[in-house]
Formats: structure tokens, C-alpha cells, sequence
């Protein structure tokens, strides 16, 4: 009997099979998604490896034959640490794997993977997953908020000292690592023309794999989206408190939609004054340019954060919404604006990274350049106006979505690329 092969997913999150004792985490719903498809084969053997801070004790456990492995870093350090890389040696030399699916490039331990890896003579093993390219975001980190905003320190950044612009430097130096890490393997995989050129353009030796992901299992089994039944002129926006994905254009894009729709509100995941620098609810720099467009649009009554959302709240809170907007100033490949697409959600999106693979513009969805708030607003105004249009663009959605996510040619999409190479 030929044995199973042995695949490692490095993580930044575990994923666990639906029914599992361990909560699923409800980020990196990609990862999830073909999780759920292919871990329990008959023909490989699944071990997920996720980075924990040093403080935390280190965990190596197995649930419904899948194996769980901890190892330490400093999870948003811009030091290399060699002690994370020697963690890692011991696991793959254990387990001898005959792939390492690493998914993202945004962290120092993504260069720990590969540098691990490459000491056992294991490169030609290495798959990486772009989730999104750092080294490039870094670029468009604070596109269009204001000098003051980027540099000056608000009183929880005041404490970590950070600011907008310090984070942006850390995007660049968590960047190099990620250029190190690509200069060194073979294998990429992606799934939009913007991340293809980019790996490229840093190893052109790369043989790259174009697979499209899956989704979480409840935005399949959902009802679809109905014009009939959403709260009129309602806006959806993810992320919002986060400065690259660009809500202060869609709050600068207000005033020309309010003109024509007064009732016009928007809603944002995430949760004001709520950050990683300090437990204080005390609002960030960005917050505080959010709020200040906000004052200056008397956008008071108009905007509405939401916390942060689990997949099923996530899904109904796109259901009720009758345009969702992706307004990020670059972008690999918006999962959110697939669900809203899976959904049938009529959606307007910046002409931005890898969304240019993702929408038709005009049939499934609207492109808007995203130094042109007014553009925006016009889309958008074009969607609330026209019923016999949202309805079109939403039916349009689900069909290409439904192509683009389909469960079973990704899952065996992401399979021919592990035999193939497994046969180099």
C-alpha cells in the first residue's frame, strides 16, 4: 500500500474541521475553506503548524486525524529570530514532510519557514500560498490620509511609540523578509494577475500555480441576496478601521451620495478605540482622521461600527445591505468581496492589486478608481436608484462567483498542484 503523503500547512491561524472541539477562528476564512475539502483524504497525512508568542506554552496535539504542532515568535516583529527558525527545523526534521504549504508572506517567520526548510535541503518542497505581498502594501500603507495623521502619534500609539507612518516602515522591513523568502523558492501559488506579476518580478524562476479559493461553508448554503428585503441605501464596508483598506474615500464619497439619497448610512466591522497597543478604548490615528471626515461630512448619524463579526454575522450583515464596497488602496484578492459576490450583493470596488480579476465592470459589479471619491458615488448612487440594475449585477455575481469559488475544482485544483510537485 503506497503511504499517505505527509503535508505541513504553516498557518497563522490553526484551522479545524467543522465539529471539532476547538472553535474555528473566524479570519483567513480562505484557509478554511479548502481546509474543509481536503484534510481528511485518504492519500495525505495532515499536520497544521501556527506561530504562538514566546510566552505561551507550546502545544502538539492530534483531533479527528489531523496533527496540531505549536511553534514561538514574535508574531509582528520586524528582528529575524533565529530561535523561531530552530523550532521549525526540529518540526519538519520530524516529520520529514513532502510538502511545506506555507500560507502568507506578511511575517518574519514566513523567511524562518523557508530558511528551515532550505538547511534540510527541503526548498524543492516549499509551496507558498500569496495571501498578500507586504513588500507591496507597504507603498500604499497611508494612500491619501494626511501628513498630521501619518506622523502624529495618537495617545495609545503615544504609549507603543507607533504612528501611521512607523507602521508603514514596519510593512517595509516585514517586506524584505518576505523578498528574502521568495528569492529562495520555487513554487508560488496565487489567484490574480497582480500577485503573479509581483512574485515574479522578485524571482522570476518561480513556477507559479493560479488557484482561486474557497470560501466558508455558510456563504454557500445562504439564501441570496433580494432587493426587496435589504435596508435601502445601506453601505457595507469591511475593515474599515484599517488604513490601507481606504474608508476615509467612501466617507469622502458621502457627500455626493447623500445629496441624492439623505438616508444614506454606512456600516464597518470593527471596533473604535479597540487596538492592539493598548486595552484603553482610546482612538488611533487613523480613527481620529476617520472621525474628523466624519464631523467635517456631519456624517454623525450615518455611520455605524459594528465590532468584530463571526462568519454567520458576517453573512447577514451582507444580506441586509444593499451595496457592499471595497475601497482599498491595493489588494491581493478581496475574500470579503467574493462572499459579497457568492451572495448576490451588488458590489463597487477600487480598480486596485488583484479586484481587476475579480469584477466585469458593469456586469457583475462596478471599478472605480480610487483617488476619485465622486466615482464611487456614482456607482454606488447607480445601484440604489435602479432595482432592474442591482438586480442584474447580483444575478451576474452569483454566477461568476459561484464559478470563480467552486469547491470542488479548487480543492482538486490544489491537489494537481501538490502532485505535480510531488513528481519534481
Amino acid at each position: 500500500m503506497r503511504r499517505s503523503k505527509k503535508i505541513i500547512w504553516v498557518s497563522s491561524t490553526p484551522v479545524f474541521l467543522p465539529g471539532q472541539k476547538n472553535k474555528n477562528y473566524f479570519r483567513e476564512g480562505w484557509v478554511q475553506g479548502i481546509f474543509n475539502e481536503i484534510a481528511l483524504r485518504n492519500d495525505i497525512e495532515m499536520t497544521v503548524v501556527s506561530p504562538v508568542e514566546w510566552k505561551e506554552e507550546i502545544k502538539k496535539y492530534a483531533e479527528s486525524d489531523i496533527y496540531y504542532r505549536d511553534f514561538h515568535t514574535t508574531v509582528y516583529t520586524t528582528q529575524y529570530e533565529k530561535a523561531t527558525e530552530e523550532e521549525l527545523y526540529s518540526i519538519f526534521h520530524e516529520i520529514d514532510p513532502d510538502i511545506i504549504h506555507l500560507w502568507g508572506t506578511e511575517r518574519m517567520y514566513c523567511l524562518a519557514v523557508v530558511n528551515a526548510a532550505e538547511r534540510l535541503g527541503m526548498t524543492n518542497r516549499i509551496v507558498v500560498n500569496i495571501q498578500g505581498l507586504i513588500s507591496v502594501f507597504s507603498r500604499y500603507f497611508n494612500l491619501g490620509i494626511p501628513e498630521k495623521y501619518q506622523s502624529g502619534w495618537s495617545i495609545p500609539e503615544f504609549w507603543c511609540r507607533t504612528s501611521l507612518k512607523k507602521q508603514e516602515q514596519e510593512f517595509e522591513k516585514r517586506g524584505d523578509f518576505e523578498i528574502q523568502a521568495l528569492e529562495k523558492v520555487h513554487y508560488v501559488i496565487g489567484r490574480s494577475d497582480w500577485d503573479e506579476i509581483c512574485v515574479k518580478q522578485i524571482n522570476s524562476k518561480i513556477q507559479y500555480f493560479f488557484c482561486n479559493e474557497i470560501l466558508r461553508p455558510s456563504f454557500y448554503e445562504s439564501e441570496k441576496w433580494d432587493v426587496e428585503r435589504c435596508e435601502r441605501h445601506s453601505i457595507f464596508i469591511s475593515q474599515g478601521l484599517t488604513s490601507y483598506k481606504g474608508m476615509h474615500m467612501l466617507l469622502q464619497a458621502m457627500p455626493w451620495i447623500k445629496e441624492e439619497f439623505p438616508d444614506a448610512v454606512i456600516y464597518s466591522t470593527g471596533e473604535v478605540g479597540r487596538n492592539r497597543y493598548t486595552s484603553h478604548p482610546v482612538r488611533n490615528s487613523y480613527e481620529n482622521f476617520l472621525f474628523y471626515l466624519i464631523k467635517k461630512y456631519q456624517l454623525d448619524d450615518s455611520v455605524y461600527f459594528l465590532g468584530y463579526l463571526d462568519e454567520k454575522q458576517m453573512r447577514e450583515r451582507f444580506l441586509k445591505s444593499h451595496v457592499y464596497v471595497n475601497t482599498s488602496s491595493i489588494e491581493n484578492e478581496s475574500n470579503a468581496l467574493s462572499e459579497a459576490k457568492i451572495l448576490g450583493v451588488p458590489s463597487v470596488a477600487a480598480y486596485e492589486g488583484g479586484v481587476i480579476n475579480r469584477i466585469s465592470h458593469g456586469e457583475d459589479g462596478f471599478l472605480y478608481p480610487f483617488h476619485e471619491p465622486n466615482i464611487l458615488a456614482e456607482y454606488v448612487c447607480r445601484i440604489f436608484r435602479d432595482d432592474h440594475l442591482a438586480i442584474a449585477i447580483s444575478e451576474n455575481a452569483r454566477e461568476s462567483a459561484s464559478q470563480i469559488n467552486d469547491k470542488r475544482i479548487n480543492s482538486e485544483k490544489l491537489m494537481e498542484i501538490y502532485h505535480i510537485i510531488l513528481k519534481s
